[in-house]
């Protein structure tokens, strides 16, 4: 039996992020883990939930061990079995990684039995009184902790009401439910809604079963850029200082010539993101997210060359096309779908098309029950920017 008097906190999400926290308050403090997640498989989340080989981590293996201190973990575990050819610098295979985080936390779990417990259902709402709190699990008892750490994850697709009057068997609203690109056939030519990562991930896939073309679309036409590959000359760039986005950006770009190398004068950058985006005033860093944020995302959230080296094949070959602009219609038209583009430069095209596939990404999970439960009670609010809620500096709601 447990010990009551031993603190609890309730960690709701099991994905990659729920996982990782998880391991890590084990590792740090004495309190117990009631980690309440509905699906059978934890460490996945979305991110790590696919099946595909092709689909890589977007950081080399070197870079990804879910412990700070131990920097070789994720390595040597691929090195044990999965992959005993990888290197530091493997972008090794989305899967690969949501299985080492399920197995290293079952591991975890069986050293620390008692502490960390995994509660297999739904959070659907929390009473906060006082000191301590009581987590609602749809079909199961409450949970009462004296913390809750929220690890919800990403929210639904972000749906286009352009595209909501085509039928389920044409328009595939979600790639990453499972089987769902099994509705796409082969030899047929598809649009693709969106041209960031997911419709990478989209694409790499639909090209090894064969479909015939693809037409990617998104407001700016901008595709993520690659990863210089293992072992290429990296120069030393330092972090410019800038009161402004904008201002940072253009320092970014003076750096880049300087060197001759703009990733490494992004990744000056990575070890104080977070605390220069507090920095920037509300009016500066709205304006980043509406007219800078797809710029910084493509260079910022790269693909592993392999996957770089793919999709530059798709577009060489005429596969893969590439448009600057948005969808302003959509009708069914036998087994299929038209659709009308509207450019950047304001002309119209129409395409037919046999699928097509909304690679919009995901919005910020605030609408569902346990969310809304939370910011209806005045336990929570949603940011200025929408991007999720309202935190101070260390996390906390």
């Amino acid at each position: 039996m447990t010990d009551s008097t031993v603190p609890t906190i309730a960690l709701i999400g099991g994905g990659a992020s729920g996982t990782l926290a998880a391991l890590h308050l084990i590792e740090a403090t004495p309190f117990r883990v009631l980690l309440i997640e509905p699906n059978a498989d934890v460490g996945r989340g979305v991110a790590y939930s696919t099946s595909d080989p092709a689909h890589r981590l977007n950081v080399p293996a070197g870079k990804m061990s879910a412990f700070g201190d131990a920097p070789d973990h994720f390595l040597d575990w691929l090195l044990a079995g999965p992959l005993p050819d990888a290197h530091a610098g493997t972008f090794a295979p989305r899967a690969l990684y949501g299985r080492y985080l399920a197995e290293t936390l079952a591991a975890r779990a069986e050293l620390e039995r008692g502490r960390l417990t995994l509660v297999r259902g739904t959070a659907t709402g929390i009473d906060v009184r006082g000191d301590a709190a009581t987590v609602h699990v749809d079909g199961l008892p409450d949970v009462r902790a004296d913390r809750v750490v929220l690890a919800v994850g990403h929210g639904s697709l972000v749906p286009l009401a352009a595209l909501a009057g085509l039928p389920p068997d044409v328009l595939v609203a979600d790639p990453w439910h499972a089987g769902a690109l099994d509705a796409v056939r082969p030899g047929a030519d598809v649009l693709l809604v969106g041209t960031g990562l997911t419709m990478v991930d989209v694409a790499v896939t639909l090209a090894n079963r064969g479909v015939a073309s693809m037409t990617a679309v998104s407001r700016r036409g901008l595709v993520p850029r690659g990863h210089a590959r293992p072992g290429a000359p990296h120069a030393e760039a330092s972090a410019p200082e800038a009161a402004t986005p904008t201002d940072l950006l253009r320092a970014l770009r003076d750096e880049a010539d300087r060197t001759g190398d703009w990733r490494a004068a992004v990744d000056a950058l990575r070890p104080d993101t977070a605390a220069r985006w507090q920095a920037f005033s509300v009016a500066d860093r709205r304006s980043f997210l509406r007219h800078l944020r797809p710029y910084w995302d493509v260079h910022r959230h790269r693909t592993a060359p392999e996957v770089g080296d793919v999709v530059d094949g798709l577009r060489a070959s005429g596969r893969l096309h590439v448009r600057a602009g948005r969808v302003v219609r959509a009708e069914a038209d036998a087994g299929g779908a038209r659709v009308t583009l509207l450019a950047r430069g304001g002309e119209e095209t129409t395409l037919r098309v046999g699928s097509v596939v909304a690679c919009t990404g995901a919005r910020p999970a605030v609408d569902t029950p346990l969310v809304r439960s939370l910011v209806c009670a005045g336990h929570a609010r949603r940011d200025a920017f929408g991007l999720g809620l309202d935190t101070v500096a260390d996390g906390a709601l």
